[in-house]
């Protein structure tokens, strides 16, 4: 039992209710009239989406929209606010064959399709390609590859493009922008 003013760690979200909760908040605010079947129809496609994503989603819908949304554009928001699924953060500190320290990833892609090593074999693919050792991830300077761009940077005097002079090339740009501004004149001006 808790206590007044004290969290409930144990309080469980349920999704269903929260939608149904939601949904009939839009009713209200687009001055609609309650459809209890639009209301399973929306419980239904939204339940597979997190406690955050629902809650930004029903917010933007409250704020940016004119008239009650249709579930294709519920579902777009639900989209749009989601993260990326091709970002994992689930790399694990580990050193490599030689000793040499790198991030693990415990389920990498194959590189013929692209999927995780955990769900081969599968149709597409019957085996896991791994050419460009996508296990392990290195630091620049812990890698052949890594060090010899360090390398080059370094050999340019620091520049990322060697030969080419940045502070000069602002310049050029900022001269050409004070040219455009001078001899630009609205409509019906007179110079």
């Amino acid at each position: 039992m808790t206590k007044p003013g004290e969290w409930n760690e144990k309080a469980v979200f349920d999704v269903r209710s929260y939608i149904d909760t939601r949904v009939r908040m839009l009713f209200a605010v687009f001055n609609r009239r309650e459809s209890d079947e639009l209301i399973e129809v929306f419980k239904n496609r939204m339940e597979k989406f997190s406690e955050k994503t629902l809650r930004k989603v029903f917010d933007r819908c409250e704020s940016e929209l004119e008239k009650f949304p249709t579930i294709k554009q519920v579902l777009g928001f639900c989209y749009s606010e989601m993260p990326s699924q091709g970002w994992r953060f689930n790399y694990q500190p580990s050193f490599d064959d030689n000793g040499i320290p790198c991030l693990l990833d415990p389920d990498p892609y194959c590189d013929s399709c692209r999927e995780p090593w955990s769900k081969h074999p599968h149709a597409k693919c019957q085996t896991v390609v791994n050419e460009r050792d996508a296990r392990r991830m290195y630091l620049p300077q812990n890698c052949p590859e890594g060090r010899g761009f360090l390398s080059a940077i370094r050999g340019g005097g620091g520049k990322l493009l060697p030969g080419v002079d940045l502070e000069q090339s602002a310049r050029n740009l900022q001269a050409q922008a004070v040219a455009i501004t001078k001899y630009h004149r609205e409509p019906g001006e007179e110079g």
